[in-house]
């Protein structure tokens, strides 16, 4: 999805009612690219809400925005699932079809648009962060590392589609090695 695409839907419909966890401010030579949020409970339009999803200046890093990045969405989808949105439908679903990369037909965007709207945002949908082990560098770029057993629970708990529990042997996660001597 391009950023334009997220700040037309977030517009599409209304803006999204979100608190932004801090004061968020940051400077840019592009002024488009400037972030001015102010801590508290707000309506966020297209461009405030990109703002705080691009907005990277938390006291835990990477971890603060993806926390935020996933409260925001869940409120995005709390939001879009509203009978407010349903005759926003064909304008939701042109956004997509014009704005997002995919080999869908609109018909079969517009399908799986009601199956959403059918969903509630409270019970059928999910964030997660994966479990981390650490952090590392290969060869000059960082690398978070998998808690592969706390993983494997998570995928049991959220996205497992069988009926027997997924194992370690049924799973593949890349393992980078340096093989420097040092």
């Amino acid at each position: 999805m391009s950023l334009e695409a997220f700040k037309e839907l977030v517009d599409a419909i209304g803006g999204v009612e979100f608190y932004v966890p801090q004061d968020m401010k940051k400077k840019d030579q592009d002024p488009r690219l400037n972030i001015d949020l102010k801590q508290g409970h707000q309506r966020l339009d297209g461009d405030k809400a990109l703002q705080l999803v691009r907005f990277r200046g938390y006291p835990n890093a990477d971890i603060g925005r993806i926390e935020t990045q996933q409260r925001f969405l869940l409120a995005l989808a709390d939001q879009l699932l509203t009978v407010a949105n349903v005759p926003k439908l064909p304008q939701l679903v042109s956004i997509f079809a014009e704005r997002v990369e995919t080999d869908l037909s609109f018909r079969d965007l517009q399908w799986f648009a009601r199956k959403v709207m059918d969903l509630d945002a409270e019970t059928d949908i999910t964030v997660a962060t994966l479990p981390i082990a650490g952090f590392g560098n290969y060869q000059g770029h960082n690398y978070v590392y998998l808690a592969k057993d706390n993983l494997l629970e998570l995928i049991n708990q959220t996205i497992n589609p069988f009926k027997y529990p997924i194992t370690a042997g049924d799973i593949s996660i890349i393992r980078l090695q340096d093989n420097r001597s040092g």
